[in-house]
């Protein structure tokens, strides 16, 4: 073993299941988005309401989900980082510290977004 370099794997058969746990989720998620822009596309073109049922069973699981991929997103993201940070490939661990802080700063955008009771953005130009 080289110094700088540790052996293994940065992803780890342990750490595995919860990336594809992670990226599956995200994978709804991304389908989910783009059927509730679309729809708020297509109402903002038509000036005709498209809203119905199914659009908010749709809103609520891209809550639930949202909500649910936090925690495991941000363990995978510490986990990872503890296993990759010695690494000699530089090229990869800037562009993995720029993913992981534009993935962190979109679930916190997110957050920020959902009006929880003790948490509320009220004025418009913020939201």
């Amino acid at each position: 073993m080289t110094a700088g370099r540790p052996a293994g794997s940065a992803v780890g058969p342990r750490l595995r299941w919860l990336l594809v746990a992670v990226l599956t989720t995200v994978a709804v998620l991304s389908a989910n988005s783009t059927y509730l822009a679309a729809i708020t596309l297509v109402e903002w073109a038509t000036d005709r309401p498209f809203q119905n049922y199914f659009y908010q069973y749709m809103f609520l699981a891209h809550l639930a989900l949202g909500l649910a991929v936090v925690v495991p997103f941000l363990v995978f993201v510490i986990l990872h980082l503890r296993a990759a940070r010695r690494r000699r490939n530089r090229l990869a661990l800037r562009t993995g510290y720029a993913l992981g802080s534009v993935s962190v700063a979109l679930l916190v955008t997110g957050l920020v977004l959902v009006r929880f009771g003790f948490f509320e953005i009220r004025d418009p130009r913020f939201r």
